[in-house]
Formats: structure tokens, C-alpha cells, sequence
């Protein structure tokens, strides 16, 4: 914006003739609007259709500093020319101005050659702390990678927020406090296993993933629920802890299997034929899907038939899956 300036005209008004005249600023602005934009004074129908009818100066009247100062403004004291009433000049501006809180801003963009981007920053700002600003100016930096940190901060926020959910949710189900704990440690073994995805595809840690993360925080609540629904209705019907225990995993393997291999393969085209991001984004959640189904299908077992249930339904039995 501080580069490309284009030609414009100024119009600076004559206090002193726009008094003499009585003539109105309001007016003479009104006068230059319509004169370089044109006015609509009615429409026009035909043949089923409206065209709207504008009139505006000629093109002459309009791209020369001689047209622009002699548009006639109606006054008090009669027609005169613009020229008169204001002073008019030719000169060059900004193409747009952009600006933040109020205030004119100007934007310098550079691309760092090879190297770490924090040290590369560091030496700029020590080259420009010894510049002399004049008053009122103040230099703010910024990198994408400043931005990346932000929205990983905002991602990690909104993935605590979704296990607190998720959390509230099991401990419904479960009407237990310590037993939703024990569901929600498979969050951080599919994170594990969306990094092992990652690295093995030569890819890090991104927004992406972190949304993927989501994705199987989700999916990991759906499957508890399944369980856990299971398991209660077990109970109710008589069975013991161990039996209902059992019998909920062994019936509800292969509905666990299915909803995690389903999504496996919904998403596997995007590793083959999809975009850079999309590949990234499908690696992570294959890799953390995978991950969460072994830990549900054969290690959250053996923790249930360890816990213990705050309201003393499930006694501490040392028994094996």
C-alpha cells in the first residue's frame, strides 16, 4: 500500500469562498458524487425487464483535471465553477490503506533463507532497534510461525474441552467418578499413536493433527458408551462384575472393530489421492484410530476388572481378563 501509489485528484474546500458565495459543503460533495459516480433517476421497462437509467458526467468531464474543477454547483448567489470554491490539484495516493485499532498500518513481508526462522527474527530486530522512529510510528513483528503456535494454543484448548465433555458424559453413564478416567487414558495413547503415524510418514505435529485428535476423542467416547451401556445392562440382568464385564466386551468386539475400521477406510482414499493436508489429516487419524482400538479392545479390560467403583458396586477383585 505504501508502494503502488496511484494518481488522484485532491479537493481541498475555500472556506473563505464557500462564505461569499453561500454555497453548502454538503452540496458540493453531493455535486462531486454524482458527477464521477453518476446518479439513478428512474428505470426503465421493457420486454419483461428493468434497466436502471443513470446520468453522470462525460468521460472527459470525468479523467481530466480540467473537467473536474469546472463542474457548476448551485449556490445562493448563482452557478459557479468548482474551482472556485475549492482548491483543486492533481497528485499521487495510496491504492488502499490498510489499518488495525484505528491506526494506518504498513506491512513489510520477507522469506527467510535456510535456517531457523526464531534467530533469523532476532537478528532483525536487532538491526531495526537501531533505527530512529519518528513520532507516533512503532514496528510490531510477527511470523507464521507465531500464528501456528496461536492456533495450536486454541487447539489444545479446544481438545481439553472436548475430554471435559466427554468426561461429564462417561461419568453419566457410568454414574461413577473414577471409572470415566480409565476410558479417557486411551486419549493420550491414540495422540501416541497419531505422533507414531506421523513420524513414520516423515510428517509433525500440526493443527491438522490436533484436530484429527478430536476426531478420535469422539470416536473413543462413542465406543465407551457402547461398553459401558452394555456392561450395566449386564449387571441389572444378574450377572457379576467379572461375568458382565466379560460378556460386554466379548459381544460388543466386533461392534468396536467395525465402527473403527469403518472410519479406517472412510478416510483411507484421502492418503492416496488427496492433497498435502488431507494426506496429513488422514495419516493421524489412521494412526491414533488404531491405536485407541487395541487400547479398548484389550488393555481398558484388564484396568476395568482392576477398578474400583466409588458407590462400591464394583469391588476390587484381583482377577484376570
Amino acid at each position: 500500500s505504501s508502494r503502488n501509489l496511484k494518481p488522484e485528484l485532491i479537493l481541498v474546500p475555500d472556506r473563505f469562498s464557500i462564505n461569499k458565495y453561500d454555497a453548502n459543503v454538503n452540496d458540493i460533495g453531493l455535486v462531486v458524487r454524482d458527477g464521477l459516480s453518476g446518479k439513478n433517476i428512474g428505470v426503465y421497462r421493457g420486454g419483461g425487464m428493468e434497466y436502471p437509467i443513470r446520468i453522470q458526467y462525460a468521460e472527459s468531464d470525468r479523467n481530466t483535471l480540467h473537467g473536474f474543477e469546472n463542474y457548476s454547483i448551485t449556490t445562493a448567489k448563482g452557478n459557479v465553477p468548482l474551482k472556485v470554491l475549492c482548491n483543486v490539484t492533481s497528485g499521487e495516493g495510496d491504492a488502499y490503506i490498510n489499518r488495525k485499532n484505528g491506526q494506518r498500518l504498513v506491512t513489510i513481508t520477507a522469506n527467510t533463507v535456510n535456517g531457523i526462522s526464531l534467530l533469523k527474527k532476532q537478528k532483525i530486530k536487532e538491526l531495526v532497534n537501531n533505527l530512529k522512529l519518528p513520532a507516533g510510528y512503532k514496528i510490531h513483528y510477527t511470523s507464521t510461525q507465531d500464528k501456528v503456535y496461536d492456533g495450536l494454543s486454541a487447539m489444545l484448548i479446544a481438545l481439553g474441552i472436548a475430554v471435559i465433555l466427554c468426561y461429564m458424559i462417561l461419568a453419566g453413564a457410568t454414574e461413577s467418578i473414577f471409572l470415566p478416567f480409565i476410558m479417557l487414558c486411551i486419549v493420550p495413547c491414540g495422540f501416541a499413536g497419531v505422533l507414531w503415524a506421523l513420524y513414520f510418514n516423515g510428517q509433525s505435529v500440526s493443527i491438522i493433527s490436533l484436530v484429527a485428535v478430536l476426531i478420535i476423542t469422539g470416536i473413543i467416547g462413542c465406543s465407551a458408551v457402547i461398553i459401558i451401556d452394555k456392561i450395566r445392562s449386564l449387571q441389572k440382568s444378574g450377572l457379576s462384575r467379572n461375568e458382565s464385564f466379560y460378556e460386554a466386551f466379548k459381544s460388543k468386539f466386533q461392534t468396536i472393530v467395525m465402527i473403527h475400521l469403518a472410519v479406517v477406510l472412510s478416510i483411507s482414499p484421502m492418503v492416496v489421492n488427496g492433497s498435502a493436508v488431507e494426506i496429513q489429516f488422514a495419516v493421524a487419524v489412521i494412526g491414533g484410530i488404531i491405536a485407541s482400538a487395541f487400547m479398548i479392545l484389550f488393555v481398558i479390560p484388564a484396568l476395568f476388572l482392576r477398578s474400583k467403583n466409588t458407590k462400591g458396586n464394583y469391588s476390587g477383585i484381583n482377577s484376570k481378563f
